[in-house]
């Protein structure tokens, strides 16, 4: 019994999932550590139009206020989990009996 908990032990950090990287330079250069960006800031010839990512990291997608758009992503996770418990609950209380 030891032996297979063992080999599942080895094999449990394998199927976590990846946590985020950052690309670090191992070359010698003038500077001490070099970081490269995962996403490269994009290049703007005069005034185009700005993402809503970039003007608000947090932004949600719900309005291009931040506020409201923080308040309407909160509203709709409460009332979608509520939601979802209460009708998953109903639909497993009455789920037939086998028995």
């Amino acid at each position: 019994m030891l032996s297979r908990l063992s080999r599942i032990g080895l094999a449990l950090p394998r199927t976590l999932p990846v946590p985020p990287t950052r690309f670090v330079s191992q070359s010698k250069a003038v500077s001490a550590t070099a970081v490269t960006e995962l996403h490269r800031p994009e290049k703007q010839a005069g005034h185009g139009e700005v993402s809503p990512y970039v003007r608000n990291p947090d932004y949600h997608g719900f309005s291009s206020d931040p506020v409201e758009d923080e308040w309407n992503m909160k509203v709709g996770f409460f009332f979608g989990i509520s939601v979802a418990l209460v009708i998953g609950g109903t639909f497993i209380h009455y789920l037939p009996d086998h028995g």
